[in-house]
């Protein structure tokens, strides 16, 4: 990906960079933001991504997880058209990326993990200049810098040479250019790496309230405990196959219901009658007492309640509830610690809302020159 003052300067235009003159297919469904269809890249015998087909809708906010050599980087890169595919198609608010350009890239802003500053302008001379770039009249460049360095809590800094920000502030002010041209899609790449926890946290803060402002948001992360607080979906990709495409809900569900989860009960008067009542509870699939603790392996985390509901329901006097949830970490090891050698085949899934059908009638309308 491109980096520091150049990042936007280097977008292709349609017809540059060896982009092929066929378009194609537009995506048909509007709440559609991010679409990809049977996208595969080769790196020379490398098969970096494999028949990937995903879709992000509008007000996601998207976390794309992975391990080192997942795949990550080149599908932001095919994304931002920085990169074309070897097959398949991905598309940007229904437009084919590479055969819609600037125009279709205007609507999007990027905060790439490292971006270069010049140490001796200000934050204020910083926004300025991009918003230049992007074309903004003088008074609403102004009007736009004044609200965005309210947003990221710069207001006080502006002035400042960018040198003397520290890191967490740098962040900030990327965070910003990237909202200079108000984009309707903004691309996280490792937001918070390297940041102090206070400096995380902001960047956090900040990520909600895109969220709440309605901005889609595509974030690549490697650090899943704020993948879990903030992102609405989650794919997981590993060696180039999406692996799974669902809510954070939805893959604690499903895998709660593979491994289990474990819920310890204190109780004051342990008996036969608690015991029988929760063994016979619907989704407790084990059960283990030792003195007054009672643990419960539930393979439905929505049974928890009922399982309460049965100790109190025996004559149970709880003394304490705690409930040992599945974390994203537990989802992410699961997926990914396969033990399967690289390139070793993989099964991808056609995540909701991406039908198998639809997506190869699709391709093959393109196939054979129809529209």
């Amino acid at each position: 990906m491109a980096r520091g003052p150049d990042v936007f300067m280097a977008m292709p235009r349609a017809g540059q960079g060896g982009v092929t003159a066929v378009h194609a297919p537009r995506g048909s469904d509007p709440s559609v933001v991010i679409e990809t269809l049977r996208l595969n890249k080769f790196y020379g015998k490398v098969h970096a991504l494999r028949d990937l087909d995903l879709q992000v809708h509008e007000g996601d906010v998207f976390g794309f997880l992975g391990p080192n050599g997942a795949g990550k980087t080149t599908f932001t890169k095919i994304l931002l058209g920085f990169v074309k595919p070897t097959t398949g198609w991905s598309y940007l608010f229904g437009q084919d990326v590479h055969a819609g350009g600037r125009q279709v890239l205007s609507r999007v802003g990027i905060v790439p993990d490292q971006f270069g500053f010049y140490p001796n302008l200000t934050g204020r001379a910083h926004l300025d200049f991009y918003g230049r770039l992007y074309g903004l009249a003088a008074r609403d460049r102004e009007s736009r810098i004044e609200e965005l360095t309210k947003l990221v809590r710069l207001e006080h800094r502006m002035e400042t040479k960018v040198g003397g920000y520290s890191h967490g502030m740098r962040q900030r002010l990327v965070i910003a250019h990237a909202l200079l041209n108000d984009p309707d899609l903004i691309i996280f790449d490792e937001p918070t790496t390297g940041l102090d926890p206070k400096g995380a946290y902001e960047v956090r803060q900040l990520l909600r309230q895109l969220a709440s402002r309605g901005v889609t948001t595509f974030l690549s992360s490697h650090i899943l405990f704020e993948v879990e607080e903030i992102c609405t979906k989650v794919a997981i990709l590993n060696r180039g196959v999406l692996l799974k495409l669902a809510t954070v809900r939805e893959l604690k569900k499903e895998f709660s219901a593979v491994s289990g989860e474990q819920l310890e009960i204190v109780v004051d008067n342990p008996g036969t009658r608690i015991l029988d009542a929760v063994r016979g509870t619907k989704g407790v699939v084990d059960l283990k007492a030792e003195a007054q603790r009672l643990t419960a392996t539930i393979d439905d985390p929505d049974q928890v309640p009922k399982v309460v509901e049965a100790v109190v329901g025996a004559g149970g006097r709880i003394r304490r509830v705690v409930e040992r949830q599945v974390s994203l970490e537990d989802l992410f090891l699961h997926y990914t610690d396969d033990g399967l050698g690289p390139g070793a085949p993989q099964k991808p899934v056609v995540p909701p809302g991406v039908h198998q059908a639809a997506s190869t009638t699709r391709a093959s309308r393109w196939k054979e020159g129809k529209r």
